[in-house]
């Protein structure tokens, strides 16, 4: 048996305490690990079930983030499930009202839907949040043309073109329109 002094422990087992000090905080991080980044890839590929299981353990970790709502409304979308695609979307956009980007997710979606009046509506909000989102306002022209208010998808599409929007530089071209 071997038998340590007192002074001996200290010199053993403080080097090996003082490295767990530098080593634990690499490896835990302060940021929870969420598993929306691997919602994307599951997205990617077409796997939308599994998707949506990643996106929704990323919800239960980070509640307040907008991005898992959005891609887990995106995977119900692919699969046909509008109901629970539409919670979502309106979910992120309660999560962070102040992000344009939610709102225009739920208007690309109302959008997809076919429902443009309720798109340029979030379109609005968008464009209230920033008002100079190129994509908010090319998005909004083109549900004005499908609803026939060629006058206000001219203005949008040029706001949007102005810009730097090529979509909206090629669509004001195709319409002949010069911007």
């Amino acid at each position: 048996m071997i038998r340590l002094r007192a002074g001996s422990v200290k010199k053993l087992f403080l080097p090996l305490i003082a490295g767990l000090f530098l080593v634990l905080p690499i490896s835990c991080s302060t940021v929870p690990y969420t598993d929306a980044d691997e919602g994307d890839d599951l997205v990617d590929a077409g796997r939308y079930d599994e998707a949506i299981v990643e996106y929704t353990r990323s919800i239960n970790l980070q509640p307040r983030n907008p991005e898992p709502y959005l891609g887990r409304a995106y995977a119900y979308q692919k699969k046909g499930q509008y109901d629970y695609a539409l919670a979502d979307y309106t979910r992120a956009t309660e999560v962070d009202p102040k992000d344009p980007h939610t709102f225009l997710a739920r208007g690309l979606f109302y959008d997809f839907l076919g429902k443009p009046q309720q798109a340029i509506e979030d379109y609005n909000r968008a464009l209230m949040l920033n008002p100079s989102f190129a994509d908010a306002f090319y998005y909004r022209g083109v549900a004005w043309e499908k609803l026939g208010n060629s006058q206000s998808a001219v203005a949008d599409l040029k706001r949007a073109a102005l810009m730097g929007d090529p979509d909206a530089q090629a669509k004001l071209k195709s319409m002949g329109v010069s911007w």
